[in-house]
């Protein structure tokens, strides 16, 4: 079976505090599934940087702030008793949190494909030892497809890739790697009740892009669609996938991008799979 993709993100609300929303994450949610489960290849956590932008707490819709993101052994895992007991039998305590998030959105995913360096030369991904320090997701749809199988999709997906890639590696020293997944299912909760997704929360693409700095740098007051060209001091903004894909088009077939984040590194942590949990 192809490879999997996990993404969490959720924000907590005024009553819930971030030291107990954190410790619910590190004393329970994260050690039953990487301690425990070997399909969970990596995992790690990431704050939102967006939101510190002027005016961006004004939006009308409440965004997420934190994102956790797997690397998952096999999509056989999200219909695996293992792992799918762990929603259904869920704690008192963890119950509890989660009545208590704000916003929480989950989408589960086939890994399309992964581009640029190798995992070790300057960062190991998701990992431990040099996780990447900062990611930028975005949905990614594409118009005029509705007769093509996902396999056909998915090449279309790869070509994309492959050009939005080669132009950031070629102009931007800090961009790493991008990874490709299609969504397999996704939902929402508000306060642990499910609420639909709006319409700019639905993509059939989950696109993560992650970049490397020696030091997270301390300017984070960035334009939203600028987190390399800002961070790293070079003089023309990131053409990221937001401005290259949203126009971009093949034949009858156009790319087009929702709901671009920007996140830096909370923590990466050791798992079962990685054989590192005394790390």
């Amino acid at each position: 079976m192809p490879e999997g993709f996990l993404a969490v993100s959720s924000r907590p609300s005024a009553s819930l505090p971030l030291s107990e929303y954190h410790e619910w994450y590190e004393e329970e949610h994260i050690p039953i599934r990487l301690n425990r489960l070997p399909s969970f290849l990596s995992g790690a956590r990431y704050q939102a940087v967006d939101l510190e932008q002027p005016g961006a707490e004004e939006h009308e819709h409440v965004k997420p702030s934190w994102l956790a993101i797997y690397e998952i052994a096999s999509t056989d895992t999200f219909q695996d008793p293992s792992y799918t007991s762990l929603r259904e039998k869920r704690s008192e305590r963890e119950k509890d949190v989660m009545s208590r998030l704000d916003v929480l959105v989950r989408l589960t995913a086939e890994l399309v494909g992964v581009w640029g360096e190798a995992e070790g030369k300057r960062s190991t991904g998701l990992k431990l030892d040099r996780p990447s320090g900062v990611v930028v997701t975005h949905g990614l749809d594409i118009r005029g497809t509705e007769d093509k199988s996902p396999d056909e999709a998915d090449q279309l997906v790869k070509t994309w890739a492959e050009g939005v890639h080669k132009d950031l590696q070629n102009k931007y020293k800090t961009w790493v790697r991008m990874r490709a997944v299609r969504v397999l299912d996704s939902g929402k909760a508000k306060l642990g009740k499910a609420v639909d997704l709006r319409e700019d929360e639905r993509s059939a693409y989950f696109i993560i892009h992650g970049a490397y700095f020696e030091k997270f740098p301390l300017k984070t007051s960035i334009h939203l669609y600028q987190p390399w060209a800002e961070f790293a001091g070079e003089e023309d903004a990131v053409v990221d996938a937001v401005s290259m894909s949203s126009h971009t088009s093949t034949g009858s077939t156009l790319f087009s991008t929702k709901d671009c984040r920007i996140w830096k590194l909370y923590k990466a942590y050791p798992c079962i799979a990685q054989g590192n949990l005394e790390a």
